[in-house]
């Protein structure tokens, strides 16, 4: 009884074994067959995979994060994979997935639902570090977006954004090493791309700054923003009076449809403290 039992344990852990296997190997080989569908979006787990197994033996297929999934529209953007994944399909079945990936090519429109891709290719080294860089760490899927345009793109830093200070500041800093470009003193948030339209709208929303000032006296402060030409185009504060201190002032303005060069100007009194300037 003894021995049939240990048979039969043996058997069921042999039938439950699985090969792990890249999935490139694997198509490769001709082990699976592949469906890649978007699902209607362009950021987040929004690109379903479809595998059927088709080998003599269950496999676990893995897809790591890096590899760059090619739009069969060629106006459709590609798609980066961002977290890692791992299918489990016993022979002769299929299962299925939604990835966690981003757009790659912000000028390209926003796949439909049921948008067709392929398997494509590991992305560039820049590229794959980024993506292997949030696999390993845990960020909001709007950062993430920003980041990916950062380097797939060459969109400028100030275009990355969260209301996370500590989030914001990791992924500037992770970026500042990648490509070189410089961290900025504010950010600008752009209105939102979508289906059938360009991923990244070159709209500004929302202007972001943070000035952290110390007060020694009395006095009173005032914050402006000029456009190129000199002329105020919007007046923060306005000679408030403020006492001996340390402050953070949080300059958040709304620039829906404002584009073009301006000035941020910071006073005490009359004495001009802080002039930064910043482009929409």
């Amino acid at each position: 009884m003894g021995r049939k039992l240990l048979f039969f344990i043996l058997l069921i852990a042999f039938n439950s074994r699985a090969d792990k296997i890249d999935i490139q190997e694997a198509v490769d080989k001709n082990l699976i067959e592949l469906e890649l569908k978007g699902l209607g979006s362009y950021s987040g787990d929004v690109l379903q995979v479809r595998i059927k197994n088709i080998s003599k033996t269950k496999l676990e297929i893995a897809i790591p994060a890096g590899r760059r999934f090619l739009s069969d529209d060629e106006s459709d953007q590609d798609l980066l994979l961002c977290k890692d994944a791992l299918l489990a399909v016993n022979k002769g079945k299929m299962d299925s997935t939604a990835l966690f990936v981003f757009c790659c090519q912000a000028s390209n429109h926003g796949p439909a639902k049921g948008a067709g891709f392929s398997l494509g290719k590991i992305a560039d080294e820049k590229l794959l570090a980024l993506a292997k860089h949030v696999n390993e760490s845990s960020y909001s899927k709007h950062i993430i977006q920003d980041a990916v345009w950062v380097v797939s793109d060459d969109k400028e830093m100030y275009t990355v954004h969260s209301g996370d200070e500590e989030e914001l500041g990791k992924m500037h800093r992770f970026l500042n090493k990648l490509t070189g470009k410089p961290i900025p003193d504010y950010t600008v948030d752009y209105e939102n791309g979508g289906e059938g339209s360009a991923a990244f709208n070159p709209q500004p929303k929302e202007f972001h700054h943070e000035i952290e000032y110390t007060v020694r006296t009395s006095t009173t402060v005032t914050c402006i923003i000029v456009d190129k030409n000199g002329r105020v185009f919007r007046r923060v504060l306005d000679k408030q009076p403020i006492r001996p201190g340390d402050y953070y002032f949080n300059i958040d303005i709304e620039t829906k449809g404002i584009t073009g060069e301006f000035t941020l100007k910071f006073y005490e009194g009359d004495q001009l403290k802080i002039k930064r300037k910043f482009e929409l």
